[in-house]
């Protein structure tokens, strides 16, 4: 059974390392920092899971999420976000992501909901 395969989406390298670490011994994990590469990254990689951050430099999580839903809609993709508002009235529309994460975000608990969502995909994937 292979890993399942992470692809995080965020402009700090600080959280793009942190997040490396934090899954690196449950999913074979890959890390950039603009819209532009996470989106070459999705036909490359072919991640199960994303978790990209709202805000980079190139363009906006919403464009990002647009691409991938586009390229393939099984990705599990996770909003990591600052902006209170973008989790309180997410105006995502119809091309919505499966989770929304608010920063600062605790380490544990964004593992478990990542585990979590992992489960439900292996379920989805089996079925």
């Amino acid at each position: 059974m292979r890993k399942y395969r992470l692809l995080c989406v965020d402009d700090q390298e600080g959280i793009r390392v942190l997040l490396g670490e934090i899954f690196k011994n449950d999913c074979d994990v890959i890390a950039v920092e603009t819209g532009s590469k996470a989106i070459r990254m999705i036909t490359e990689f072919k991640p199960d899971i994303v978790i990209l951050d709202m805000k980079l430099q190139d363009m906006n999580g919403e464009e990002v999420l647009k691409n991938i839903r586009k390229i393939d809609k099984r990705i599990c993709v996770v909003i990591l976000t600052g902006y209170e508002d973008i989790v309180q009235d997410s105006s995502f529309g119809v091309i919505k992501p499966d989770m929304i994460v608010q920063k600062p975000f605790d380490v544990f608990e964004l593992k478990e909901k990542i585990n979590s969502l992992i489960m439900e995909y292996s379920i989805a994937v089996v079925n």
